[in-house]
């Protein structure tokens, strides 16, 4: 069996874009990765033969980003210190379900080594003074600080950011040509014309709208017209051509309209090549329930962080009532039977999309939010559903660009749930298998 990680080990990952067929792409990385994950691969990347910042020679902001990660490390440090002398209701928290990443798709992370070391700067700039000569220095680490607990966690957050926001751009940096091809991906252009209002009307008068709807409508039309001919300056071309030819741009919409389509909704639906044989479903008491086996792990306390979190998230009593269910099975006797392994130090994964194997943080508490969040994600590319979240590099203006396709959807974010969606995805595999 070929392997997925649907997120990354040592800055390494390989996608699955159908079961049995493996692309590596070490730059499809999730969004709202943890500050402990990015210190497992900066410090992976600083013992890499071709670690690119261990050359002497580094610009003034390669510099700037290599304090940035040791102020961030250090940022780390000092929150773990606090917190170890205080019981669990007074810790300093960086990280809350309330606080988890968003990127929605019109409101995007936009970033590169200058915007990063930037903003990094003013924070540090605007932040009290005491707090930064902690961070910047070598004493020990006070576990007692001369500032309140809220101005402390809204500094300690905002360098934990920075931190962050470093690490990423360290470890794409390598991949921007790669990252410039995944632009071809970018479906903006046709979620928010298709969502706009009078679209047919206002592409007909396009020539009389105000002239930064123009812009927004020609930025969206140029991005649809990527989609398919993934070249910029034939689409600007393309696009000039039209207008000076006829006022009317819903013919340009519709010849791109398609691929625009097809390309946003693979982001959302299961693969036909990963469908599950093992999958079934029926209407018990009522409900739609599908049921699928789960090999008993040797630990009850494993199987009920499994069981419990799984069957928790992935049942909705809301809009159609319908719920999953895991059969929980002794062995997994054909192969195909879904279960969970832990590795220390591994970042979680499934081996494939439609894959069996769920590998796990063997040195994170299963009690941890993160954690729980984690197998209630996974278990959905167990189900078939890919990620549904978009990064790539905008040569043009010389940045990385990323967004969650829907922060509520369960796949795209860490804020995110299942939605009816999800449900009727998987009545539209498994629907016509009822008993």
């Amino acid at each position: 069996m070929k392997t997925l990680l649907l997120t990354l080990i040592f800055g390494v990952s390989t996608i699955v874009l159908a079961k049995g067929v493996e692309v590596e792409k070490p730059w499809h990385q999730p969004l709202d990765l943890s500050s402990q994950e990015y210190q497992k691969i900066n410090a992976a990347r600083a013992q890499s033969p071709t670690n690119l910042f261990m050359d002497a020679d580094l610009s003034a902001t390669d510099q700037a980003l290599q304090t940035i990660l040791k102020v961030g490390a250090r940022n780390l440090q000092w929150v773990a210190a606090i917190n170890k002398t205080r019981p669990p209701a007074q810790w300093i928290l960086l990280s809350t379900p309330e606080t988890q990443h968003a990127y929605p798709m019109d409101k995007p992370s936009v970033y590169n080594g200058d915007i990063v070391v930037k903003d990094y700067k003013t924070k540090m700039a605007t932040m009290d003074q005491t707090i930064v000569a902690v961070l910047t220095g070598t004493d020990a680490l006070p576990t007692k600080p001369s500032v309140s607990d809220d101005e402390l966690t809204k500094a300690v957050r905002a360098v934990d950011g920075c931190y962050q926001m470093a690490s990423r751009w360290l470890m794409m940096a390598p991949y921007l040509d790669q990252l410039a091809q995944e632009k071809g991906n970018d479906i903006r252009g046709y979620y928010f014309l298709s969502q706009m209002a009078d679209r047919v009307a206002k592409l007909q008068a396009y020539s009389t709208l105000p002239s930064d709807l123009q812009a927004q409508i020609r930025g969206w039309l140029l991005q649809m017209c990527f989609n398919t001919s993934s070249d910029d300056k034939a689409c600007a071309a393309e696009f000039d051509q039209a207008v000076l030819a006829k006022s009317d741009l819903n013919q340009f919409y519709s010849s791109f309209e398609a691929k625009s389509k097809e390309i946003y909704q693979s982001f959302f639906i299961i693969p036909t090549i990963s469908y599950r044989t093992n999958l079934s479903f029926a209407t018990i008491d009522g409900m739609d329930t599908f049921t699928i086996p789960f090999m008993n792990p040797a630990l009850p306390r494993v199987l009920s962080f499994v069981k419990d979190n799984v069957e928790a998230e992935w049942t909705q009593k809301s809009a159609t009532p319908w719920a999953l269910k895991l059969n929980i099975v002794p062995d997994d006797h054909d192969g195909e039977t879904p279960h969970v392994e832990f590795q220390a130090g591994a970042t979680p994964h499934v081996n494939e999309l439609g894959g069996n194997i769920i590998t796990m943080d063997q040195n994170v508490s299963l009690d941890d939010y993160a954690n729980n969040w984690t197998i209630r994600h996974e278990f959905g590319h167990v189900l078939g559903f890919p990620d549904c979240y978009l990064e790539f590099y905008d040569k043009n203006q010389g940045v990385i660009i990323n967004y969650q396709l829907d922060i509520t959807n369960l796949m795209c974010s860490r804020r995110g749930h299942i939605q009816d969606v999800h449900y009727q995805e998987l009545k539209r595999m498994y629907g016509n298998r009822a008993k």
